[in-house]
């Protein structure tokens, strides 16, 4: 009798991880009106900076979210202002609400590209251009 209650429990339990496995797949658990909230409330801290957002996504674990932010910076950006801006987008996504139980704000060198300019190469990254060595 206790094998088949140990058994019964197992099984119930595996069923259970798999579900919220198969939801994390799928994209069931992404919030997106929690995640454009956060998007819309951090975009002046962001852009003061001089960065850009990349993706926001908020996704619900039981009762409280977990929320992933990316985040473009120039890569001529400190580590001091980098971690300036993630202690206040983490702040400021914090006072939102109550269940947004932690915060992963990462940090990606802002996309640059190459144009040709009179004859010389210049290296955008964001609004500065400087030329190439």
């Amino acid at each position: 009798l206790f094998t088949l209650i140990l058994t019964v429990f197992i099984i119930h339990s595996v069923q259970g991880i798999l579900q919220d496995s198969f939801r994390i797949i799928t994209g069931e658990t992404l919030d997106y009106k929690a995640s454009l909230l956060i998007m819309n409330n951090i975009q002046d801290l962001v852009s003061r900076s001089g960065g850009a957002i990349k993706s926001v996504e908020a996704r619900r674990l039981s009762s409280f979210y977990v929320v992933n932010i990316d985040v473009y910076l120039d890569p001529e950006t400190t580590l001091r202002e980098a971690y300036k801006l993630r202690r206040k987008i983490v702040k400021r996504v914090a006072g939102l609400s109550d269940t947004f139980y932690h915060v992963d704000v990462r940090f990606y060198p802002q996309p640059a590209y190459e144009m040709e300019s009179k004859g010389r190469a210049l290296y955008y990254a964001g609004e500065r251009a400087r030329r190439r060595r």
